[in-house]
């Protein structure tokens, strides 16, 4: 294995359908990179979630975070590589979207800290989206009264976690906007809820995976993509 770099997704691939990695992934991962194995990990998750996810496992080599908006590595979220949302267009956004009552989930880069920001959770999407019941804060959330305030700092993602019927209307409003790649699709197991993403055009784990090669040094005939 030893010469080749293995990038793997997590949720659908290495975790387990509880989002966590199993003991025996554990094991059978700590054991390769023992064995001089290169992994690491591309994911749409942030640095929080991704480090909340895998545990005890650590990432030695640069990974990529929040669907390729981010290159950092496992320790920091200092970037080697950003994809973040340009300014004016993610103000004029914002703006937007709190005026008219959405409730959005901010994926910051503030220096070396990466967090997610929400002024509350508002709806039983986002609760349980959270993973809990009541809408305390924890490691992963940053409860800020007022979500312009983080404008100068890096926006990686806008997540909106509403009714059908509000994304579609959000939807409609950057669907052809030319800063922004939008991805969109119903809520797991939540009928009724739909999830909207918003980040800048560019972050593509596609795009970072050539970025992450050209930071380890692998060509594409020795990358492995998993997931």
């Amino acid at each position: 294995m030893k010469g080749y770099l293995y990038v793997t997704d997590l949720d659908g691939t290495l975790l387990t359908p509880g989002g966590v990695l199993s003991k025996y992934a554990l094991r059978m991962l700590q054991e390769l990179q023992g064995e001089g194995a290169a992994i690491t990990v591309a994911s749409g998750r942030n640095l929080t979630s991704i480090k909340q996810a895998l545990g005890d496992l650590e990432i030695h080599l640069p990974l990529i975070s929040s669907d390729g908006a981010l290159i950092s590595t496992y320790k920091s979220s200092s970037p080697l590589f950003a994809f973040s949302m340009e300014r004016p267009g993610v103000d004029e956004l914002l703006e937007t979207l709190l005026s008219q009552g959405y409730s959005p989930l901010l994926d910051i880069l503030d220096g070396d800290r990466n967090f997610t920001a929400v002024k509350d959770l508002a709806n039983h999407a986002m609760v349980v989206f959270k993973g809990q019941k009541t809408a305390e804060p924890d490691a992963e959330f940053t409860h800020v009264a007022d979500l312009r305030s983080l404008l100068k700092h890096q926006i990686l993602s806008i997540t909106l976690m509403e009714t059908k019927e509000k994304i579609l209307r959000a939807l409609a409003m950057v669907k052809n906007h030319p800063e922004f790649k939008v991805d969109w699709m119903e809520y797991p197991g939540l009928p009724g809820y739909n999830l909207l993403w918003i980040q800048n055009r560019r972050a593509r784990k596609e795009e970072a995976l050539d970025k992450l090669m050209e930071l380890t040094g692998y060509t594409k005939d020795k990358v492995i993509v998993f997931g």
